[in-house]
């Protein structure tokens, strides 16, 4: 089932633990700005660890790890706990950073997700484990935890998945292809139907609270690893439409995500 992530724990979550560069700290994996990664001294996995204190217990189920460079060997194990480095709230395992063998391994496309039961814990910790990587450090551009929420219903038949390449081509006078080839974006078009007035009411506070500027997290499948790396993505609302009531009692949204 879809679902949605509305606010990012970890933007205001203070955040330390490894080993990473100075001029790139663990810090920028809070920050927007993919061009303003964190990159660890090396590929040690003690070196790759994340701390998230988050000042009071917050409740979360999804993690998401954009613009990195993990490779198809690499884990991710999320412990959550009442005390810094603790895992007596959640006692993660090693999960495949790679959930599907695409056609290249580039983490600036696919996130990495680790979805799991929703617990409430003050601290966070997540260990990154690559040691092979050939770059000899992780890097990590945005870092994205929260709860999920969808509709009961969740989206009506029709939903699309589409991708957007910025990429361009011309011909030289002598007929030769030049490519520039550019960044290419996934998308996200989708329509809430039946949503029950409680539910309308946290739609409508979506379109005011992250209009088309905050970030949203897109959880194509709860269930489906693969399905939610390869679909899946933190982006923002392109447009901003109404709620419609075309039933008695019942609700409609239409609803578009881009990529970020």
């Amino acid at each position: 089932m879809m679902a949605l992530g509305i606010t990012n724990l970890v933007e205001s979550a203070t955040r330390t633990g490894g080993s990473w560069l100075a001029g790139l700290p663990v810090t920028n994996i809070g920050t927007r700005d993919m061009a303003e990664v964190a990159r660890s001294t090396d590929a040690i996995a003690s070196s790759s660890v994340i701390e998230l204190n988050h000042g009071s217990a917050k409740t979360a189920r999804a993690l998401c790890i954009v613009g990195h460079n993990l490779t198809s060997a690499a884990t991710i194990t999320w412990d959550r706990g009442t005390t810094a480095g603790g895992n007596d709230v959640q006692d993660g395992s090693a999960i495949n950073a790679w959930q599907i063998a695409p056609l290249e391994y580039s983490g600036r496309q696919f996130a990495a997700w680790v979805v799991v039961t929703a617990t409430s814990a003050r601290y966070d910790k997540i260990v990154i484990t690559d040691t092979a990587n050939p770059a000899g450090y992780i890097e990590i551009a945005y870092v994205w935890m929260s709860d999920l929420w969808s509709t009961f219903y969740g989206p009506v038949v029709g939903l699309q998945h589409g991708v957007q390449d910025f990429s361009g081509s011309e011909r030289s006078d002598a007929g030769a292809l030049w490519i520039n080839r550019r960044r290419r974006v996934r998308n996200v078009s989708m329509t809430l139907e039946g949503a029950t007035p409680t539910e309308a009411a946290i739609l409508h506070n979506l379109s005011v609270y992250c209009a088309t500027t905050e970030p949203v997290l897109y959880c194509a499948d709860v269930a489906d690893a693969a399905e939610r790396q390869r679909y899946g993505f933190v982006g923002s609302m392109s447009e901003l439409n109404a709620i419609e009531w075309p039933y008695n009692r019942m609700g409609r949204l239409p609803v578009r995500i881009v990529e970020l």
